[in-house]
């Protein structure tokens, strides 16, 4: 298995402003991924690396999840690009269940 962050508080450029993702407790709903979700390669669910053993969210305001990696020669080509340091971003799909508008000018 390996320990991925992937998400924090660092604000995000998108085509409305900035989005920030809180990680207050209780912030983050990761039932989902603690259910054995699938880790999937650029969110293509016909591409699974492996499945996702458990996810929390750590005391530097980042979530975090430990992956279990496939066997599979397909995902293992992955693991060996992110061994070798090619591949080092991981991003997870979310729904935003709650908003809050600021302005911080």
């Amino acid at each position: 298995t390996v320990i991925l962050p992937f998400s924090s508080e660092e604000p995000f450029e998108r085509w409305w402003g900035k989005e920030v993702l809180s990680h207050d407790p209780g912030a983050c709903n990761l039932s989902r991924l603690n259910n054995r979700a699938n880790f999937l390669w650029n969110h293509d669910f016909d591409v699974v690396l492996g499945v996702i053993e458990r996810a929390w969210t750590g005391d530097d305001r980042r979530n975090y999840c430990e992956v279990r990696w496939s066997k599979e020669e397909c995902a293992q080509k992955y693991w060996r690009e992110m061994v070798d340091g090619i591949l080092s971003n991981v991003s997870c799909a979310y729904l935003i269940d709650e908003l809050v508008e600021r302005n911080d000018n």
